[in-house]
């Protein structure tokens, strides 16, 4: 990733960590914010800072690590929880039933 592809400048933004995804989340670098050809970079206001990088380096799917851009960790598919089945379904109208039929009676 270092070396002659160096085409480009990574915009780092420090204060953004980029956390991976176990538990407990640890932070594994900051955020790069964009990417421009050489050249074309344009003056930032700290704590904002240009550092070099791979032409395939996008600020989408990478953070910068401290030294170098890194690929940023692909978040866990979202966890679908089972689909209740008529049974429970059915047990659970009848307590909400027996709920609601309480507090008529109050």
């Amino acid at each position: 990733m270092w070396g002659k592809d160096m085409t480009q400048q990574a915009l780092i933004s420090p204060n953004e960590p980029v956390y991976n995804y176990a538990t407990p989340p640890a932070e594994i670098g900051v955020r790069i914010a964009q990417t421009v050809p050489d050249g074309s970079e344009f003056p930032v206001a700290e704590p904002l800072y240009w550092v070099p990088c791979a032409d395939n380096v996008d600020a989408s799917t990478y953070y910068w690590d401290g030294s170098a851009p890194a690929v940023k960790p692909i978040a866990p598919a979202p966890v679908e929880p089972a689909k209740p089945t008529l049974e429970e379904l059915q047990a659970q109208l009848t307590a909400l039933s027996a709920q609601i039929a309480s507090l008529g009676s109050n």
